[in-house]
């Protein structure tokens, strides 16, 4: 009897997906459908198998994830963590407002709360759809027990079968020194650890985002009792800036850039490595979403330093803007 259910819940949803799908895509600019399955993708990052990528140290996802999304679209229920996060398909009349490449890309151009980059994807690397979330709010912030503090970043949002994109990943999980000396998990812990990542974003808007940690993620030892986190993620961007100022001799520029309080940066910048004219990227670390609708507040004007990649070199005489928008290193 069991069996069955599943089995009916799982072909009910499959129907009511490809209708959502469809109508998700065409309002999601931007997004294209591939022979694999994807919905959508991310332009400057496009996905890449394993072999070709270099990211063969990555595992494949594995767990349920991947079984539950077809076409861009969410069809089974997924739980973490005895339902601290619960991602279901998406209702019949759901609209994906905010364009899900935009909101890939933006994950790509992430890292984990410990700074673990996200990076470019492979097809079996990354769970991404269209769903219904609801986040237990009192899950606690990782950040805030590693680093005393969420500095420059907006509280975290509320999910209660919120309609959002979901992507579920599983970075690389580093060891800083030797094998661990505490016994490991047993078969069956590791079976139900994942080491899942899941970044949420609301499907309407493009903010809100929350970084769900499962629990136990990258656990080394049996009798870690590690419970699911939740916080809000960083995603870093290269911005528009302009021409303050500029040497005679060409050693150095003032750029101006417009930030908001929430924004990181680096008061230096070094112009990409021999190029003429000189390509200049400035890359901020912000929450999720359109700059328009930032709960961090209004812009403000900033000047940097803007210098040669080497010393004793100059900058060309003409500099340039390297590209724009969600900025996935390497």
């Amino acid at each position: 009897m069991r069996l069955v259910r599943a089995r009916w819940v799982r072909v009910r949803w499959g129907r009511a997906a490809l209708a959502v799908a469809g109508v998700s895509l065409v309002l999601a600019s931007g997004c294209t459908t591939h022979s694999s399955g994807r919905a959508f993708e991310c332009p400057s990052a496009p996905y890449h198998s394993r072999v070709t990528s270099g990211d063969l140290e990555t595992d494949p996802l594995r767990g349920p994830a991947l079984g539950d999304v077809s076409n861009g679209v969410f069809v089974h229920r997924l739980t973490l963590d005895d339902g601290a996060l619960t991602v279901r398909p998406p209702r019949a009349h759901d609209r994906g407002g905010y364009p899900g490449g935009d909101a890939l890309c933006e994950v790509m151009a992430s890292a984990t709360v410990n700074n673990f980059g996200i990076g470019r994807q492979s097809p079996d690397t990354i769970a991404a759809g269209l769903a219904r979330v609801t986040v237990d709010p009192s899950s606690p912030s990782m950040l805030e027990q590693m680093y005393g503090g969420p500095a420059k970043r907006p509280p975290a949002a509320r999910y209660q079968d919120r309609l959002a994109w979901v992507f579920v990943v599983s970075p690389q999980i580093r060891s800083n020194g030797g094998p661990p000396t505490c016994p490991p998990p047993s078969k069956q812990q590791r079976a139900t650890r994942h080491n899942y990542v899941v970044f949420v974003v609301d499907a309407r808007s493009g903010g809100d985002a929350l970084l769900y940690t499962e629990g136990h993620y990258g656990a080394m030892c049996a009798d870690d009792r590690s419970g699911p986190h939740v916080d809000v993620p960083l995603t870093s961007v290269s911005v528009p800036w302009r021409l303050v100022s500029e040497r005679a001799d060409r050693t150095q520029a003032r750029i101006a850039i417009d930030v908001t309080s929430c924004e990181s940066y680096a008061p230096v910048i070094l112009a990409d490595h021999d190029t003429d004219p000189a390509r200049i990227r400035v890359v901020v670390s912000r929450p999720f979403g359109p700059p328009s609708g930032s709960p961090c507040g209004p812009t403000k004007a900033l000047v940097l330093t803007a210098r040669p990649y080497a010393l004793h070199t100059t900058l060309s005489a003409t500099l340039a803007h390297d590209p724009v928008g969600p900025y996935v290193d390497g």
